[in-house]
């Protein structure tokens, strides 16, 4: 008999094997401390396996914070704003250029990159950034699991000259350097620190543009994609955009991102400012291999914000995170919420006044507390 009369009942192993699989990963963390036998439990592979498919990832945001004069950082931060690691000594201007999972690539201005676990605070690989404007995105090859940073850069073209493209390859825990593929099939947007790409299911997507250099509010980009397989590391078959076959379409598009969401590729369109009510339309990708898009999500677009991007779907299936970048006024993007089915816009939290630049998401996965102390986390995560 338990204290006070009651009587203390034991569960078998499998009904907590059930219980703890759809437990939010920072609870099962600390159940790691309850006893060796939970421990021992909540660390074997198809425990694992079965959480992961159960509670999913816990999403982590990021965002670039400054200290003083080239001492720079990134704030990991929960979703409800709270501080779970500062990351410093990042150097002048840290940005965000890439994110997957427990990773970031980090570029410094005119310096280096940087990965950096958000888990550890380890720096995992640091290498020089290319002279020039040059794209880069983290990927996860589907089959051998794997990290890989697939890398874009342009030579010097003159006026009217088509310029040349190069693509590099660097997998994460090798002692190899980067290795050169094929250059990509179409020219690649992308400029500064900004690479109007996205990486969905071990593949790297990178948008197109009819000309070289960035897209602008009066020339936007192409809305064509080209897929980098990271397990082939060859190109796959270019997807069309379902914009531009659409006169009326394209002639509202001021701006055009590609993101993940809901593990499928999107296509983020915003609309400019002469439309009446202007949004911002976001199209899943449902058929790769015949380029067929659906138009999601509609969501209005404040007239102060330059673009909305969706950061991740919300645990009731029904609400957006958003990014809104440049808002007047603000250093750093503003976070809101929107409802799908009220159609409403809601402020989400405020940000550090410490903090700049946009703010870009994370996920964090259990095997990743799991991996072996050696800190081999580059084929695990």
């Amino acid at each position: 008999m338990a204290e006070g009369g009651s009587t203390a009942i034991s569960l078998p192993g499998d009904a907590i094997f059930d219980i703890l699989s759809w437990t939010p990963l920072e609870s099962l963390c600390r159940f790691r401390c309850v006893s060796k036998e939970w421990r021992a439990m909540i660390s074997n592979p198809a425990f694992v396996v079965k959480h992961s498919s159960r509670a999913g990832p816990e999403p982590r945001l990021v965002a670039s914070f400054y200290k003083g004069p080239y001492n720079g950082g990134i704030l990991v931060m929960d979703t409800k704003g709270n501080v779970t690691r500062a990351i410093e000594g990042l150097g002048l201007l840290p940005t965000v250029r890439s994110s997957l999972d427990n990773l970031i690539a980090v570029s410094c201005y005119h310096s280096v990159t940087r990965v950096v676990d958000v888990v550890t605070g380890k720096v995992l690989v640091t290498f020089q950034a290319p002279e020039g404007p040059y794209a880069m995105r983290l990927g996860r090859s589907a089959v051998s699991r794997l990290y890989k940073v697939v890398r874009l850069t342009e030579g010097l073209s003159y006026h009217g000259q088509v310029p040349q493209q190069t693509c590099e390859v660097r997998t994460l825990g090798s002692v190899l350097g980067w290795r050169q593929a094929r250059s990509p099939p179409a020219i690649v947007s992308f400029s500064g620190f900004d690479s109007f790409g996205a990486t969905v299911n071990g593949v790297v997507y990178f948008l197109t543009s009819p000309t070289h250099g960035l897209p602008t509010r009066h020339r936007p980009g192409d809305d064509r994609v080209v897929c980098f397989n990271l397990l082939s590391e060859e190109w796959n078959k270019p997807i069309e955009g379902p914009l531009k076959a659409d006169t009326e379409l394209w002639s509202k598009t001021g701006d055009i991102r590609i993101a993940e969401l809901k593990e499928a590729l999107c296509m983020i369109q915003t609309e400019v400012r002469q439309t009446d009510h202007p949004c911002t339309n976001v199209w899943l990708l449902v058929d790769p291999d015949n380029s067929i898009w659906d138009k999601a999500y509609v969501i209005p677009k404040a007239m102060s914000s330059h673009v909305v991007e969706p950061l991740w779907m919300m645990p009731d299936g029904v609400k957006l995170l958003l990014r809104e970048s440049r808002i007047a006024n603000r250093r750093t993007a503003g976070l809101r919420v929107y409802d799908h089915c009220s159609g409403i816009c809601t402020d989400m939290m405020k940000m550090p006044n410490s903090t700049f630049g946009k703010i870009s998401r994370c996920n964090l996965h259990l095997d990743r507390f799991v991996a072996p102390p050696d800190g081999s986390n580059c084929r695990h995560g």
